[in-house]
């Protein structure tokens, strides 16, 4: 699965991952059509983990969707790799290399991109089977 064009949440399908105007963040808001909603995939092999990232880069500003040392969702001018989870046609985007604190050296738990009731985006500590609030869709448009 090729992300280009329209990132659509699972759970609030109507919304989509949108650059806010700040440029730094990003929200769930409805497909108006512009390109502060669409983005484009860089795929790499991560021969340590043996797994496929992607950096996630906005159309309109050329920034790639990224995470702050406190987890927090921001956009950022440097690449920063996600790590898929597919589940059907539908994915979810990992924080590869941080695990929570408590986490055992064989836990598969992972901060996951979350879209929240209010429409913020955040990164949430999973553990197992994703939500579809963290389930995306990529849709050409």
């Amino acid at each position: 699965m090729s992300i280009n064009g329209v990132i659509q949440n699972v759970k609030w399908s109507q919304l989509v991952l949108t650059l806010v105007d700040s440029g730094v963040e990003v929200e769930g808001k409805k497909f108006v059509q512009t390109n502060n909603q669409r983005w484009i995939g860089s795929y790499k092999w991560d021969d340590a983990t043996q797994q496929m990232l992607v950096a996630i880069k906005n159309k309109e500003t050329n920034y790639f969707l990224a995470w702050t040392a406190e987890l927090k969702v921001v956009m950022n001018s440097s690449e920063y790799w996600w790590k898929l989870v597919y589940v059907r046609d539908q994915v979810g985007f990992q924080v590869p290399e941080i695990k929570a604190a408590a986490a055992s050296a064989n836990d598969e738990s992972f901060y996951t991109l979350e879209l929240e009731a209010d429409k913020s985006v955040t990164l949430k500590y999973q553990q197992g089977r994703l939500f579809n609030s963290q389930l995306w869709t990529i849709v050409p448009k």
